[in-house]
C-alpha cells in the first residue's frame, strides 16, 4: 500500500535546478563574475555542488534572495 499524498501542495513540486548561467537570464544585472565572487566571499544566495565542478542553484533560494534585498524607498 502507498503512502497517502501529502496534504501540502508545494511539497508535490519539483524542485527548479539552474546554472549560474541561467541565475543571470533570471536576475537583471547580475553576472556570472558576481556569482563567483559571491561564492568565494561566502555570501548568499545559497548554491549546491553536486560534483566538484558543478554549481547550481535552486530558483526558490534565487527569489528569496532577490525579496530579502528588496529596498523600500518608504523607509530612511
Amino acid at each position: 500500500m502507498s503512502p497517502p499524498p501529502s496534504s501540502n501542495p508545494a511539497a508535490q513540486l519539483p524542485t527548479k535546478w539552474m546554472s549560474p548561467q541561467q541565475v543571470v537570464e533570471h536576475v537583471p544585472g547580475l553576472t556570472v563574475r558576481h556569482l563567483e565572487y559571491l561564492r568565494g566571499a561566502k555570501r548568499p544566495p545559497r548554491y549546491y555542488k553536486p560534483t566538484e565542478r558543478t554549481v547550481i542553484y535552486n530558483v526558490d533560494d534565487i527569489d528569496e534572495w532577490v525579496r530579502i534585498n528588496a529596498i523600500d524607498p518608504a523607509r530612511p
